[in-house]
């Protein structure tokens, strides 16, 4: 999606309430037994904390959502440099980033991410077939295919 598109989704974007079900979803969607974010909390951290840290994190998102603010402190996160499996170990071409990002962020991003695609369906083309559920470019191409044997079964085109 491009930039045009998501800014004009953002500006309809009307601020929800988030009820305690869509965060718990968000909080068991997340990959577990990966690496823990910059302030040392892992999913897991999360996931067993118990009941009253949920509510606290629900009031925490709602009031986030409801003043449209996303503290600049979980906008933070841990690189890692990762070696691509190729090349010298000694040299940082042969590196890629991966930025570990706060829980916090991941379970707004879960959040945001059904509501942007709700929205951007609407937008978006009805030929589009990629990057779009349940659909697949290979349909587009065997319907492309059946077109062109069509065509060239009744010789309407000649290669």
């Amino acid at each position: 999606m491009d930039y045009v598109s998501i800014k004009r989704i953002s500006e309809h974007y009307a601020t929800r309430y988030v009820d305690l079900d869509t965060i718990e979803k968000a909080i068991k969607s997340i990959n577990k037994g990966k690496a823990e974010d910059v302030f040392g909390i892992s999913i897991e951290n999360v996931l067993y904390a118990g009941q009253q840290f949920k509510l606290f994190l629900h009031k925490l998102i709602n009031r986030m959502f409801q003043d449209r603010v996303l503290p600049d402190i979980i906008k933070t996160g841990l690189l890692s440099p990762v070696f691509k499996n190729k090349g010298d170990k000694n040299d940082a071409k042969y590196y890629r980033g991966i930025t570990v990002l706060p829980i916090l962020l991941k379970i707004i991003e879960f959040i945001l991410r059904i509501d942007l695609r709700s929205g951007s369906l609407k937008l978006q083309s009805i030929l589009q077939k990629g990057f779009t559920a349940n659909t697949s470019p290979l349909n587009a191409a065997i319907i492309l295919e059946e077109v062109y044997r069509e065509y060239m079964d009744k010789n309407y085109l000649s290669i």
